[in-house]
């Protein structure tokens, strides 16, 4: 039906309105794309752009998949140190006020590797604790100490049985904090 509709669209030449409350067929359908709450418009741009850069804290967790991390901003640094200790180099910081803040990573943006028993430079290290299996990728529940769960999903590149995480077993996880959103809190 999404596929008739855009052609519709095309081959008419009008504009569309959709209203949903389905998130992905927002994305899939629109040129542009408008979050609301209570009656308000928190953010109005192209799919993509609400995605990988929402506005406000309600539409990253409207829009996909969000981890919340509690963290505390500072700018003079241009970082953030997550509620564990760990701090992130991020020039996003610098646009900030210093203080208490949510740190917003999609699920996607995070690589999962074994660690190597020594050092790896790993931004985060936790254990799985669940596995939910989607074919081409896999969604895990990750413990990590000082922070709670984290949902990640991995993409799978082959279709051996070691491309795959175990529940129990300890993962690193790394991503670029450049795509990390920072909130006030």
């Amino acid at each position: 039906m999404q596929f008739e509709l855009q052609s519709l669209q095309r081959d008419l030449g009008i504009t569309f309105v959709l209203v949903t409350h389905d998130q992905e067929e927002a994305l899939s359908m629109s040129d542009l794309v408008c979050v609301m709450n209570a009656g308000r418009v928190r953010q109005l741009a192209s799919p993509k752009e609400i995605y990988d850069r929402p506005a406000d804290l309600f539409v990253a967790d409207f829009v996909g998949k969000t981890n919340r991390l509690t963290a505390t901003v500072d700018p003079a640094n241009a970082s953030v140190t997550l509620a564990n200790g760990r701090t992130l180099a991020t020039a996003k910081a610098r646009d900030l006020k210093a203080g208490a803040a949510v740190v917003a990573l999609r699920p996607e943006v995070v690589r999962l590797t074994r660690p190597s028993g020594k050092s790896n430079g790993a931004l985060l290290e936790g254990t799985v604790t669940h596995r939910i299996f989607l074919g081409s990728s896999a969604e895990y529940s990750i413990s990590v100490p000082g922070l709670g769960d984290l949902l990640v999903t991995a993409e799978r590149h082959g279709t051996e049985d070691s491309d795959l995480v175990e529940p129990g077993e300890t993962v690193a996880m790394n991503f670029d904090p450049g795509q990390a959103h920072i909130f006030p809190a």
